[in-house]
């Protein structure tokens, strides 16, 4: 038997087979249905009698189960010796089984289907999860020779990818870090014969990919132990894991199990440190708590689509008045929109004998007007000056009608003119189906105010915060509720709950609505369940949450503050830079890192971000989300998050106390007087984020935080954490895998720009961009002052409209367009915002070399040409 752990030989490569292993879970656990007790059942029967039946019959066919069968075996298959055992009973022989990447999951399915299909022409292979259907007769364990309670064990797995899903799972360095851990917990085993260790998370994985191979996991057990060592689970929250905790019972070759020595939590960490020298817990490898699902709400489409911005034709048919004063039925009624109860824009004037036919149409916008508006004019007489007025009018509020639209909509409608009832005013209208615009929120933020924590963690926090602090009570809590009022409706759609609370090192985000929470942000700062936040260089972190489980990942830190130099006789002094915030996020649905720019550009009035079709203007209070864009709540929750990682971030002088402006003279040290200080304290969401509060922000740990511990202080702007909580490098996580956020010491790594990737070719478009440029300044005329407005008014009105319609196609506008769609572009944020404005989504461009641009021109123009058949593709600049 192997004395070094580091010489076990497995059969196969655990670590690209984890990432398998992670894809298929993923999948599993984004259908709830398969931890349904009737859809459970129903996969145990299939399982079982079809199945592993039609799987044994090809011994050498690598296959892929049904979803609901494949979740049923990966449970099962958990449990090795039971499995063994089942398999012999069912089938007489040990059925195999693989891990696939989704590419060849989905390429074996096709050749399951086939054998399924052509062994049981009578039973379907794929099933609809959440449709109720009787496959099963009776109890199907009353003729079931499986003895493992697999209906127990998949509801032990249910919190099990909430544990492995964050970034840090999907890194090579870290899952090979992980693997050297699964030799040294085998090896730990091997050794103490009857040991119970519970696992962390890292070497879990390893331990579950290995297991999910049951003919290599034998073979390899078999050389290191000479038996299958065994794998069961059972739920203990009182351990140093909090989580789930293995029955690691080793057992005989015949099953027979080895008596246990069991130890406490300390006691192997104790072991662990002393024959390995390295920590036994680490970084991001820990128990995160419970998963949110099913303890947050669903803001569905439809409380979604009424927020919508909807462009809509609007047809007047006819319009009809009775009891009219007039004796001889004349009238006068003029026809306008309206917003909060102001006249718009004029539909029509209607003069004559009512009714009025074909009254005519207009193009309603929410976002510029709400309702109707009639208005009966009519004489009156001052002295022997005559002059017309309203005598009469109301309104019909169309918003109720644009939030649920179909196709074509007919309205019919009765309004009284009056408060007696008279004229009565009956109108009939034909509503197209609307085109969805932007959602346009408006942050109306409000102050903090003080609350002791009394009640449960959820009651105060919301569901799924973890509150890790053993710093005894009373604790408090600083709560602001703030408002989102829909800038076309006027009606607040959305409120947010910002919470901060010092003494227990939390701050938290609930998106919420009368009593129904949607989505949930809050600090994850301990870097043994985040690794992927450096804390040396005060990157801080939250994670968003919605009722799936994690829905982001957000981490920033703050960068390019520079002290100003003062002045000197005959020397002129050089301003500081207050610098900016660097985020990224970390989108679970795609599981990759996106960066955010935040440009804090105080010469053109720039305090806003973008994300996916979120635009947000800090400075403002408005948040802009893309049309058709459903997950809302996230991208709100996304909003308040950044803002919120701004106030955590930033730095402020050493002597700041909370309520204390940060532009106050009296904090100015001598080397920072010329420091070129941004208008944070105006902006509303930094306001509602809670900027000059007392909050677990880095100038808290750097002063207070660490001086209540040390009576040591350090330099404000970084962040301290205690020793116990900082990574090793010797446990094989920080530096040497530190471009994914770097434990405690990835800095290097994090800051090294030969990472960075791009998905173009730079150098060769570069040349593509010479070339473009070259061509502009050989017309002059190209910076003429009326040749510009033409082609601003050109690209705006003719040339953006065109392009967004041909999302999928690469363009070349008109020489004069493309100029100024170039100096547009060069300011990203404005061009998709003022893109989300113009034309509801960003209009995508490329840069060609000369020869391309020549024969995308053609095509260009004969889509110009149709499209606008009166306005010149090509003019004479």
């Amino acid at each position: 038997m192997a004395e070094d752990p580091l010489s076990y030989q497995f059969g196969l490569d655990l670590v690209k087979f984890s990432q398998y292993h992670l894809d298929f879970l993923k999948v599993a656990f984004s259908q709830p249905a398969l931890h349904n007790t009737s859809v459970l059942r129903q996969a145990i029967h299939r399982y079982e009698h079809f199945w592993l039946p039609l799987a044994a019959k090809r011994p050498n066919e690598a296959l892929a189960a049904p979803l609901d069968v494949e979740w049923v075996w990966h449970v099962h298959l958990l449990s090795p010796i039971i499995y063994r055992n089942d398999c012999l009973s069912v089938v007489g022989t040990v059925v195999g089984h693989h891990e696939f990447s989704p590419q060849e999951r989905a390429e074996k399915l096709k050749r399951s289907r086939e054998l399924w299909v052509s062994e049981y022409p009578h039973q379907p292979f794929d099933l609809d999860l959440y449709r109720k259907t009787t496959v099963v007769n009776g109890d199907p364990y009353r003729t079931s020779q499986l003895t493992y309670d697999i209906m127990a064990a998949a509801q032990l797995q249910k919190s099990l990818f909430y544990q492995v899903s964050l970034p840090h799972y999907r890194h090579k360095t870290f899952l090979m870090s992980a693997l050297k851990r699964y030799r040294q917990f085998l090896y730990l085993k091997q050794q103490n014969p009857g040991l119970s260790i519970d696992p962390c998370y890292d070497f879990d994985l390893i331990w579950h990919t290995h297991l999910v191979h049951p003919l290599t996991y034998t073979r390899d057990m078999e050389a290191i132990f000479g038996h299958t060592l065994h794998h069961g689970y059972k739920v203990n929250h009182d351990s140093v894991n909090r989580g789930y905790i293995s029955n690691h019972d080793a057992s005989t070759k015949d099953g027979n199990q080895i008596p246990k020595l069991n130890i406490t939590d300390t006691e192997t960490r104790m072991l662990w440190h002393s024959t390995f020298g390295t920590h036994f817990t680490t970084c991001g490898a820990m128990y995160r708590g419970q998963p949110p699902t099913g303890k947050l709400r669903y803001l569905s489409r439809d409380l979604i689509y009424p927020m919508f911005r909807k462009v809509a034709t609007v047809r007047l048919d006819t319009v009809d008045l009775r009891d009219i004063p007039d004796p001889e039925g004349m009238a006068r009624l003029k026809v306008s929109t309206s917003q909060f109860g102001q006249s718009k824009t004029r539909v029509t004037s209607l003069e004559g004998r009512p009714p009025w036919r074909n009254v005519g149409q207009i193009c309603f916008d929410t976002m510029k007007a709400d309702s109707l508006k009639f208005q009966l004019i009519g004489d009156t007489f001052l002295g022997c000056l005559g002059s017309r007025s309203v005598v009469a009018e109301n309104e019909f509020n169309l918003l109720p009608v644009f939030s649920c639209l179909e196709p074509v909509t007919v309205v019919e409608q009765t309004l009284p003119m009056s408060d007696t009832g008279k004229p009565l005013l009956r109108f009939r209208a034909h509503i197209s189906q609307a085109r969805l615009g932007p959602i346009r929120l408006h942050l109306d933020p409000s102050g903090f105010e003080r609350k002791e924590m009394i009640g449960s963690v959820e009651s105060v926090w919301g569901p799924s915060v973890p509150i890790t602090s053993t710093v005894p009570g009373p604790h408090f809590v600083d709560v602001s509720t703030h408002k989102l009022t829909n800038i076309s409706t006027g009606e607040v759609t959305l409120k947010c709950n910002v919470l901060h609370s010092v003494s227990l090192l939390q701050s938290a985000v609930h998106v919420f609505d009368e009593d129904k929470v949607f989505a949930v942000a809050h600090l994850v700062d301990d870097p043994h369940r985040a690794v992927y936040l450096n804390p040396k260089t005060g990157e801080r972190g939250v994670v968003i949450k919605n009722n799936a489980g994690d829905w982001a990942c957000v981490v920033a830190r703050w960068m390019g503050m520079e002290k100003g130099v003062s002045g000197i006789r005959g020397v002129q002094g050089i301003p500081g830079r207050q610098g900016n915030l660097l985020v990224r996020v970390w989108r679970f649905a795609d599981g990759t890192w996106h960066n955010v720019n935040m440009p804090y550009d105080n010469e053109h009035f720039i305090y806003s971000f973008s994300f996916e079709g979120l635009v947000v203007e800090l400075n403002t209070g408005t948040i802009q989300i893309a049309a058709n864009t459903f997950d809302v709540a996230e991208k709100v929750a996304l909003a308040f998050s950044v803002s919120l990682l701004h106030v955590l971030c930033q730095p402020r002088p050493a002597n700041w106390s909370p309520g204390q402006s940060l532009n106050s003279p009296s904090l100015v040290m001598r080397g920072e007087r010329l420091v070129r200080r941004l208008p944070f304290e105006d902006f509303p969401f930094l306001k509602a984020a809670g900027l000059l509060l007392a909050s677990p922000s880095n100038h808290y740990y750097s002063t207070v935080y660490r001086h209540q511990r040390s009576g040591d202080e350090r330099e404000a702007s970084v962040m301290d954490i205690p020793e116990d909580a900082q990574c090793s490098p010797a446990d094989g996580i920080g530096g040497e895998w530190g471009e994914v956020g770097g434990g405690c010491d990835g800095v290097a790594m994090l800051q090294d720009p030969l990472t960075y990737q791009f998905g173009l070719d730079l150098v060769k478009f570069s040349q593509y961009h010479l070339d473009f440029l070259k061509l502009v300044s050989s017309q002059p005329s190209l910076h003429n002052t009326a040749v510009l407005r033409q082609a601003i008014y050109r690209y705006e009105h003719l040339w953006l409209p065109l392009a967004a319609q041909r999302p999928n196609e690469a363009l070349v506008a008109p020489l004069d367009v493309e100029w100024v769609w170039h100096v547009h572009l060069l300011s990203p944020v404005t061009y998709q915002k003022d893109c989300l404005n113009i034309v509801d989504t960003v209009v995508g461009h490329h840069v060609f070399s000369s020869e391309e641009r020549a024969g995308k021109v053609h095509r260009s123009r004969e889509l110009w040409v149709s499209q606008y058949p009166h306005e010149p593709f090509d003019i004479d600049l």
